[in-house]
């Protein structure tokens, strides 16, 4: 059922104040639609959102794991893709714009290691504060409300080229009905929202695919490891073990294969027939690690050799990376753990397998070469990121206008940019908004 809210706005941006009675319709209540409405509210424009979903800000809500990594204070392009492009819109101080605009809308935010997040560790407390700044203007938002189509309709002679000057923006819904009107269209939906619109239009528009996302890799090899997380090294390589990305950083087993931040990053790299190669003790030699087990052995020759890597890994992880060594595998260990879920991964049953035995080389050569067959990205849906969209040559990077169709507006992950996890995504919504608010203020 569609929801048609009115919620009003205090004045954020005084400096874009202008008297005008354009009507402005933005698609998309996500990041960049959102922030594009809360910067031109006080326009005076008729100013509606459509958003697809019955949820608005789900790219935010989503973002630092419910946390809200929403910046970085070191915006480096090297993290973007199309970092010339990039550069032009960030033009030289893009931190400090981005910041002001979260101290105006209210939000006392914290530093980690460079990623800036809500003092109040909740991303639910930026949609709000965003929510609660649109609480004294006419802007309304409508949820499941999905735009299907756009044209420019003259009342005498039917469909116009989309290119028509004086004519407003029509747009439509699934059923083929008008939902509005609207003298300025701002495009802030997923970039392949616009992908039918786009050729219809003549407009370039790559394909677009899942990134920063999890990664589905060979399952056997991870029993007995959901939810546990380790801090690696982890390279992509191809099937000949030549690295061609290289990540440090947390990694998180799950039963379909594997997730974490450093694994989102590397889902932006990923190619078809792939391994992931991971070190878990990446600041060690292999022949220090062999060393270090060497001295452990003989100071405990009675200890179980499942518990060899107790002091290095995380137990389950060097009990399963032991049990690999053995030609039992994969089984000898899994099944002596014990059966009640209370007691899983605090008591284990002793294997009766001497350390002595333990070929130290191998074991250290797994601990820092851990693999694991790639069959590509899982969990797409809950992907942070969208590659591909609409081409970059389609819009001016001072406004996010399109080149071709005048009073049209693209924002954020519509457009053919994506980067690494840290603030870089969120913060590009965040200035393309900004970008392409100032520009439509300005000719009001």
């Amino acid at each position: 059922m569609m929801q048609a809210l009115k919620i009003q706005a205090a004045v954020l941006f005084p400096e874009v104040n202008r008297v005008s009675v354009s009507s402005i319709a933005i698609v998309g209540g996500g990041a960049s639609g959102l922030m594009a409405a809360l910067l031109l509210a006080h326009t005076h424009s008729e100013i509606t959102v459509y958003e697809a979903s019955d949820k608005l800000g789900w790219t935010i809500l989503r973002s630092g794991n419910g946390r809200c990594n929403f910046s970085n204070t070191k915006l480096g392009l090297e993290n973007y893709t199309h970092p010339e492009f990039v550069s032009r819109v960030f033009k030289d101080k893009p931190e400090e714009e981005i910041q002001e605009l979260f101290t105006r809308l209210g939000i006392q935010f914290i530093e980690e290691e460079g990623r800036l997040y809500p003092r109040s560790n909740s991303a639910q407390s930026v949609l709000q504060s965003m929510l609660n700044k649109l609480a004294t203007s006419e802007v309304i938002l409508k949820t499941n409300t999905r735009v299907s189509r756009i044209a420019k309709i003259d009342q005498r002679h039917g469909v116009k080229d989309i290119q028509s000057e004086g004519l407003p923006f029509t747009l439509f819904d699934e059923r083929n009905e008008v939902l509005g009107q609207a003298d300025i269209l701002i495009w802030a939906a997923g970039g392949a929202s616009l992908s039918e619109e786009a050729r219809g239009m003549k407009l370039a528009h790559s394909a677009t695919e899942p990134v920063l996302t999890a990664l589905e890799c060979e399952s056997y090899l991870l029993k007995g490891l959901n939810g546990i997380r380790v801090e690696a090294m982890l390279k992509l390589t191809d099937r000949a073990y030549t690295p061609y990305f290289t990540e440090y950083g947390e990694l998180l087993f799950r039963p379909y294969g594997v997730s974490g931040i450093a694994v989102f990053n590397l889902s932006r790299h990923l190619r078809p027939n792939s391994k992931l190669v991971c070190d878990f003790a990446w600041d060690m030699s292999i022949d220090e690690l062999v060393d270090y087990l060497d001295a452990l052995i003989k100071a405990n020759p009675k200890l179980d050799f499942a518990h060899l890597l107790d002091g290095l890994l995380h137990p389950s992880l060097g009990r399963r990376i032991m049990e690999l060594t053995q030609p039992q595998t994969p089984d000898i260990l899994y099944d002596l753990e014990p059966k009640r879920k209370s007691a899983k991964r605090s008591v284990y049953p002793e294997t009766g397998i001497s350390v002595p035995e333990v070929d130290t080389r191998e074991v250290a050569a797994l601990v820092k070469n851990f693999e694991l067959d790639v069959y590509g990205k899982t969990l797409e849906a809950q992907a942070q990121a969208t590659r591909g969209g609409l081409e970059l040559r389609e819009v001016n990077p001072q406004s996010f206008e399109l080149n071709q169709i005048p009073q049209f507006y693209v924002l954020g992950e519509a457009l053919d940019v994506d980067a690494a996890c840290g603030g870089f995504n969120l913060s590009w919504a965040w200035i393309s908004a900004l970008r392409a608010a100032q520009d439509i203020a300005s000719k009001l």
